[in-house]
């Protein structure tokens, strides 16, 4: 009997980290040519059931922070050379779902992934040249 509780104890912790994922780059500057400005896009999709607090950064070097977005959600920036950059989405949902994340600088991909679970963090850090 003790045996049968601790593996479905154990069941139930395993099952609710499958449904939990998580990928963070912390990078350092980037490997791109060095100008004054670059145009940086960051993008999300989120699947069904899916609601996001994301935090990026704008064209003036700050942190914004949006709240309860979901679907397909896009901006774009201009950031000047040595900015500090930063993409976060913290995105929840009841039933296992799938997000997909990109950011672009200057219309190249500098990265891109794709979540699944029920509780998707997205952090990708950056500087510019």
């Amino acid at each position: 009997m003790k045996n049968i509780l601790y593996s479905l104890t154990l069941a139930i912790v395993l099952s609710g980290c499958i449904a939990n994922a998580t990928y963070q780059v912390l990078k350092g500057k980037l490997d791109v040519p060095k100008k004054q400005s670059y145009q940086i896009t960051y993008r999300a999709a989120f699947g069904d059931g899916l609601s996001a607090n994301i935090i990026y950064t704008d064209e003036n070097g700050g942190d914004v922070e949006l709240k309860k977005i979901n679907g397909i959600w896009e901006k774009q920036v201009v950031l000047k050379s040595g900015t500090r950059v930063q993409f976060q989405a913290l995105a929840k949902a009841g039933a296992k779902s799938r997000a997909e994340y990109k950011i672009l600088v200057d219309g190249k991909e500098v990265s891109g992934y794709i979540l699944s679970g029920k509780r998707l963090n997205y952090v990708y850090k950056f500087e510019l040249p």
